[in-house]
């Protein structure tokens, strides 16, 4: 069985994937890291955005030095909950891990929010990480 990951270029999706890397260490399973831009266009910066080329290289550098069986998968257009979820569905996730970021009360009361959707609604354990901020 797969672990998933889902991936955004910022300290919470880094938290993700090495939280990734030792789960699938742990289970001896392959990893599967789920980007998506969510639809927002070039430019956005605030949420899920599609990892640039340069980070991208450096997400499969770091893959590649774990040691563990990964893949990276890109899905542009698409919710990054909906992605999570189909990828988990496709691969027979063992567990999906996402990374979890500080948001404002506003926020979330108007937006639904990636993490509650994947808890919500997936089939299989989620493992919810925490990131140092940013500056620290």
């Amino acid at each position: 069985m797969t672990v998933v990951v889902g991936y955004v270029p910022s300290s919470s999706g880094r938290a993700a994937v090495q939280a990734g890397i030792e789960h699938a260490r742990a289970f001896d399973a392959p990893l599967v890291v789920v980007n998506t831009d969510s639809g927002r266009g070039a430019g956005a910066t605030d949420g899920p955005a599609l990892v640039e080329d340069t980070h991208l290289e450096v997400l499969r550098r770091t893959l590649d030095e774990s040691g563990v069986r990964a893949e990276v998968r890109q899905e542009p257009r698409q919710e990054p909950a909906e992605a999570l979820l189909d990828v988990a569905a496709q691969v027979g996730a063992r567990c999906i891990v996402i990374g979890l970021r500080p948001r404002s009360m506003v926020s979330k009361l108007l937006l639904g929010s990636t993490a509650q959707q994947v808890l919500l609604h997936a089939t299989c354990p989620v493992v919810v990480v925490k990131a140092e901020p940013e500056n620290a």
